[in-house]
């Protein structure tokens, strides 16, 4: 398994699941906005159009439903388990290979490996290290945008081997409280994944073979 380093930026200034997804930002600021992937015409000819679309769409949903989980968004919570960042709920969604190096990212982080953690952070964010508390009932993250989104193929492995390549930036808000006050911080993520087709019956058409990314925090006050 191959996991690509990211780049890690982080810039301080100073010191969300929404409701729906819309299709145009200029209308109004959604809570969730998913822009569509331009077409590919090689992406296409290999897969299909149609494959190409279900791809897209399992893993924008997974990217929402996971990249910023709010169960590991508390700042006042401290410990994280294996499974907390590698459970079925990400695991299912990579393949077998994917899964194996992905427990092991996971384990060197928790064991303090920074590096690790910052791979983790590529692709799920976890232990926001602020002295803030949450908002009791308003959700943690405020709002989700997943743009500039491309897909390619990647054929090095050889014909019958192709893997759907596919981009976007992922950017978040996160919003708490401090003093009584409004605080938080958004997350810039430049992320792209490689998918391989599934072969089993049940559970994601498609599955995240290998990932690669950089982010960007900045705190808002």
């Amino acid at each position: 398994m191959r996991w690509c380093r990211p780049g890690l930026v982080i810039a301080v200034a100073g010191v969300l699941v929404g409701c729906g997804v819309v299709t145009d930002p200029a209308e109004v600021t959604p809570e969730v906005y998913v822009e569509e992937p331009s077409p590919n015409a090689r992406a296409a000819a290999v897969f299909g159009q149609d494959r190409v679309d279900e791809a897209f769409d399992e893993l924008s949903d997974f990217a929402l439903a996971e990249a910023f989980p709010p169960a590991l968004l508390d700042p006042e919570r401290e410990d994280y388990t294996v499974a907390d960042l590698a459970g079925d709920s990400v695991t299912e969604h990579l393949t077998p290979e994917a899964a194996d190096g992905w427990t092991e990212l996971v384990e060197a982080a928790l064991a303090g490996d920074a590096e690790a953690r910052s791979f983790v952070h590529v692709m799920r964010f976890y232990d926001v290290e602020r002295p803030w508390t949450l908002l009791g009932e308003d959700p943690v993250v405020a709002s989700q945008q997943i743009t500039d989104v491309a897909v390619d193929v990647d054929s090095s492995a050889g014909a019958g081997q192709e893997l759907l390549v596919v981009s976007f930036h992922h950017d978040v808000s996160l919003q708490y409280h401090q003093d009584g006050r409004p605080v938080g911080f958004d997350v810039a993520k430049e992320i792209t994944y490689e998918l391989a087709p599934a072969t089993g019956p049940d559970g994601p058409r498609w599955l995240i073979a290998d990932f690669d990314g950089e982010f960007e925090v900045t705190d808002w006050s």
